[in-house]
């Protein structure tokens, strides 16, 4: 039997990730999360959140060799 996995909403995979709600629903409807709709509500595998965590770049300009340095 498999285990049930962990459901959450689009609100608290923002939290986790630090993004707001829109920008959750964005990587939904992209394709870059996996979801399932409820309704007009998304829910989101807690484990796919963590695997989007682990595989994101981070957010803006990537640091020179000089500011790694220090």
């Amino acid at each position: 039997m498999k285990k049930e996995e962990e459901m959450i909403d689009t609100v608290t995979a923002g939290q986790l990730l630090g993004i707001s709600k829109q920008q959750v629903q964005r990587l939904v409807t992209a394709g870059t999360i996996k979801a399932t709709q409820y309704g007009r509500s998304w829910l989101i595998p807690r484990a796919e959140v963590e695997r989007y965590a682990k595989e994101r770049k981070p957010a803006g300009r990537p640091r020179s060799t000089e500011d790694k340095a220090k």
